[in-house]
This record gives structure tokens, C-alpha cells and sequence, in this order.
């Protein structure tokens, strides 16, 4: 543990306001790249990684599986994190390849 008590506020940023939005009033797209943008991973039955993906992750109505699917809770859908590019310092960011596949069984990636 990094000794390190992440505390979820809110989301800024949504529709060019700088004004904190709760989760609850945040875009479906906004809240899937939330759940899926991260570096968590399940080791020995525990989730670990970063304090604050995980405080975010916490408060979404989504949860994370051991094979990388994302579920929602609220909505029917789930989301699989394909691969990851994690955080370059040099780059000063991450990337994340999803799919998403619907009941027709049409699938769709987002990166």
C-alpha cells in the first residue's frame, strides 16, 4: 500500500464546464471510459493498483471482473479492456482498447 487515501469528488470537464459534476449526472461515455481507463488487475483474488483508479473505480455503478470485463451495474452492459498501453511519464498518458458487444452480438472497439 502507498499509504495514500484517495477521496472521489467528481467529474470535471463535462461539456466544456469546469464545474464538478457527480457521477450520477455524468455522460454513459464519460463513465465507460472511467471504468475501463486504468491499470487495476486482480492478484491472488485481490484487486490492486493505483489508490485513486481504484477510489474511482468504487464509486462507478460498474465493477471490474477478473478477466478484465467491466460490468455496469445500472445500465445492461459490459465492456472488455482488450488491451492496455499503460501510463508513459514521457507521454503523460494511457490508452486502453475496448469492446463492446451488444445483444445482436455486434461488437464494437473503443480506444
Amino acid at each position: 500500500s502507498s499509504g495514500i487515501n484517495a477521496e472521489y469528488g467528481g467529474v470535471c470537464g463535462i461539456a466544456d464546464s469546469t464545474e464538478l459534476v457527480q457521477i450520477e449526472a455524468a455522460p454513459l461515455d464519460t463513465c465507460q471510459v472511467l471504468a475501463t481507463s486504468h491499470s487495476l488487475m486482480y492478484v491472488d483474488d485481490k484487486l490492486i493498483g493505483d489508490p485513486i483508479e481504484r477510489a474511482t473505480l468504487t464509486v462507478l455503478p460498474w465493477t471490474l471482473t477478473k478477466g478484465d470485463v467491466v460490468m455496469c451495474r445500472t445500465v445492461k452492459q459490459s465492456l472488455k479492456i482488450q488491451k492496455r498501453f499503460h501510463f508513459k511519464s514521457t507521454r503523460k498518458r494511457m490508452s486502453v482498447i475496448v469492446s463492446r458487444q451488444d445483444a445482436s452480438y455486434f461488437c464494437e472497439y473503443l480506444v
